[in-house]
């Protein structure tokens, strides 16, 4: 998958890689949310879209960009009654998404930090990278309700 699979993002927000803008970052995932609720998504998407924006944030700017308030991150987003799809992207070199170890190893299990990609990945119905490494494209479908309405 590729940018042009995906929909077009219909919001698109910038922000300093700084706890200064931490509020309005904040208030980008809080308008997600709203905007599924609105919509009567079931809770449990609703987390995992949650989950998985704050963790592609804290990856932004504290893999990418370093946490340097002088580096620029940028989040686009479409949120209808049946998909969300969220890209964020940061000024970082990239990474190679299938070299990040995996956090269930039996080496990595202690360590305080590693999960993100992974919590994401299982979050969301499908994620991909751009070619450098420092763009994320996060999609999730609205999941069926079961025939109790539950």
């Amino acid at each position: 998958m590729d940018c042009l699979d995906l929909p077009v993002a219909t919001e698109e927000e910038r922000f300093r890689s700084s706890n200064e803008e931490k509020d309005r970052f904040d208030a980008v995932v809080d308008r997600i949310v709203s905007r599924m609720e609105e919509t009567k998504w079931d809770e449990r998407d609703v987390f995992a879209v949650n989950l998985a924006v704050v963790e592609a944030i804290n990856n932004a700017i504290e893999h990418g960009n370093k946490c340097n308030p002088s580096k620029y991150f940028v989040i686009n987003y479409d949120v209808t009654p049946r998909h969300v799809f969220v890209c964020v992207r940061d000024e970082g070199e990239g990474f190679d998404p299938d070299h990040v170890p995996d956090p269930r190893d039996e080496d990595r299990l202690d360590f305080p930090s590693g999960r993100g990609l992974f919590l994401i990945r299982h979050a969301m119905d499908r994620v991909s990278f751009n070619t450098f490494g420092n763009e994320i494209y996060m999609f999730k479908n609205r999941s069926q309700k079961s025939p109790s309405g539950s």
